[in-house]
């Protein structure tokens, strides 16, 4: 007797299984104690974990046993991830429940046992085209095998001549193999399977004989070849089949030519269905009678600024569209061969809808996607701000590049305004064509800014008949202001340009490194727009006089705000005048230093 389906178990403490690895063997072997089972009510599990983190053993072989005395039931079994080609032998009774996909060479699931349940659970075993992807060599009981996919194997399931009792195939994705069934055995059932995409779908031999098979999906090669003997179809029972028809009968064969003439689902000209499956065949085609399913992905439900819009969709069917079109504003369908583009369409609302027909005559279409075209906006925008320094010393200037765009479909004449912080910098008057952009250079004198962090910032002004203002406005990034000869100092790394508030050696050295440098020079020379204090566009000597003309001034307003909870000293530089004007008479300015 088959178990029950199981959802959920609780496994008491004497339910831990034993494994123990057999070096002499080289095989990896899970038993069952004899006196645990009787405590987990005759149910086993098998939880194959994926091939992929411990080695496989030597022998390339996994033995799986449990115990065929009927007085101890089953247990769970758990074999160790392994890699590289491997089989995995089921040997016993009991429900097996794979955890993990598996990817092999040559066989991978061999059952020896008898009463044997198999879920695959979901998960995928993968050959390389060789092999059996599950063989049943069981001669002790029915065996089940359910909830696989599995894929490009000589054989995806095969079920051997030595097999005496019922093999029950079902729930399977069974794809890219050479055969996707193949039953040499008697009594075998084959149903609710996705049989695709194989050479031969399912192979029955001559020795086999009392096979039922129905409620299956095949689209392969050659879907079927039978040379012994098999029911292709149940009696017509209510319920939903495999491809969503309201009754089951028989199988969905991609090639049966037969049409339905009452609704039912089911095949009633062309009858049987026997395409290398006489004597015999089925009597009750499955028939596809779902409209096909249609996403719509663009138009979407906005106002497009141009008279060109794709139209993107997708369809989905279980049989071949025959046919798709299109209709805007309710006017006559116009036939598409699939994703286009709308073109010309006029200003104003519009409505889209798509459709599509397959080969069993069924017409579905989309929802009804409402949307606005106006070629007639206004939009003018700043795309970026950006400053060639990031520290200017109180008194010289710098200069920002700032880019403008108009997105809208007239020519705008607007203005672009910068600012440092509230302070304007500059406005300019800019004339745009439709679609084009304009970098603009500004320059920032800081005479009379105060020594501090700036942020640099840039507007377009609205245009007559403008709603999208949210991109008029754009942020760069700061900036200080600092004491002429102050460009670094305030971190560890000098070319970070943190300015100190006091004219030391850092300022002298990172100037004195970059002497001879612009734009255009490279290696070894370092260019660094910072260093050039009078922004003429290369580091000269103009510039490292003016650091050391200042070296050892100091200033009580440090411009850079550092986030350092260690305190910081302000210096406060005082020159005293000096008398006589002579070499020998000139002394350092003398500097108090004050902790904050």
């Amino acid at each position: 007797m088959r178990p029950a389906s199981i959802r959920s178990v609780r496994l008491l403490p004497s339910c831990v299984i034993c494994l123990r690895k057999q070096t002499v063997a080289n095989t990896l072997n899970a038993i069952v104690p004899k006196n645990a089972g009787v405590h987990c009510f005759g149910l086993i599990f098998l939880l194959l974990a994926a091939c992929s983190a411990v080695p496989c053993p030597t022998a390339n072989t996994s033995v799986l046993t449990a115990p065929r005395n009927a007085q101890s039931p089953p247990k769970v079994f758990a074999v160790y991830p392994i890699t590289g080609p491997c089989t995995i032998n089921i040997s016993g009774y009991g429900y097996f429940v794979l955890q993990n996909d598996i990817q092999t060479s040559g066989d991978c699931i061999i059952v020896t046992g008898g009463s044997v349940t198999i879920n695959g659970n979901g998960y995928s075993i993968i050959g390389d085209g060789t092999g059996t992807g599950i063989k049943i060599i069981s001669i002790g009981g029915p065996s089940d095998i359910e909830r696989f996919n599995i894929q490009n194997f000589k054989y995806g399931i095969k079920v051997e001549d030595t097999v005496t009792y019922l093999t029950q195939i079902y729930s399977n994705n069974i794809s890219n193999n050479v055969m996707g069934i193949h039953l040499y055995n008697d009594n075998n059932e084959v149903r609710n399977n996705f049989i695709t995409n194989n050479y031969y779908g399912l192979c029955i031999e001559i020795v086999s004989s009392g096979n039922l098979v129905f409620n299956n999906y095949f689209k392969n090669l050659k879907n079927a070849k039978n040379e012994g003997s098999a029911t292709w179809n149940i009696s017509k029972t209510q319920g939903t089949n495999i491809i969503g028809g309201p009754y089951e009968g028989g199988n969905y064969w991609d090639d049966y030519v037969g049409i339905d003439t009452n609704g039912d689902g089911l095949g009633d000209t062309d009858l049987p269905y026997n395409k290398n499956i006489y004597p015999g065949g089925d009597y009750l085609p499955l028939v596809d009678v779902n409209p096909p399913t249609i996403s719509m992905f663009s138009p979407q439900n906005i106002t497009y600024c141009n008279s060109s819009v794709a139209l993107s969709f997708a369809v989905d069917d279980i049989s071949p569209v025959s046919w798709m079109g299109c209709s805007l504003d309710d006017q006559a369908n116009v036939t598409i061969n699939g994703n286009t583009t709308l073109t010309w369409l006029s200003d104003g609302s519009h409505g889209m809808i798509v459709y599509a027909n397959d080969t069993a005559g069924n017409m579905g279409s989309s929802v009804v996607v409402y949307f606005t075209v106006d070629t007639t906006f206004h939009d003018v925008a700043v795309l970026d701000v950006a400053s060639l320094k990031t520290v200017v010393e109180q008194g010289y200037t710098m200069r920002f590049n700032v880019t403008a765009r108009n997105h809208g479909n007239y020519t705008e004449t607007f203005n672009v305004t910068v600012f440092a912080n509230t302070p304007m910098i500059e406005t300019r008057e800019v004339t745009l064509t439709s679609g084009n952009s304009i970098t603009l250079t500004f320059t920032w004198n800081t005479s009379g800014s105060a020594k501090g962090n700036y942020t640099i910032s840039a507007i377009a002004d609205t245009v007559p008949g403008e709603t999208d203002i949210a991109n008029n406005n754009f942020t760069g990034g700061w900036v200080v202001v600092s004491m002429v000869g102050d460009l670094t100092g305030g971190t560890p790394n000098p070319w970070d340009f943190v300015p100190d508030g006091k004219v030391g050696g850092a300022d002298v050295s990172v100037v004195a490194r970059c002497f001879g440098s612009s734009p255009q020079t490279g290696p070894p020379l370092r260019w660094e727009p910072n260093c050039d204090i009078n922004n003429n566009g290369h580091v000269d000597g103009s510039d490292v006089a003016t650091v050391a003309r200042h070296f050892g001034e100091a200033d009580a307003q440090t411009p850079f705000s550092s986030n350092s909870s260690q305190n910081r000293q302000t210096f406060v530089c005082i020159r005293k005048p000096q008398i006589l004007i002579s070499p020998a008479s000139l002394s350092k300015p003398r500097c108090s230093i004050s902790s904050l």
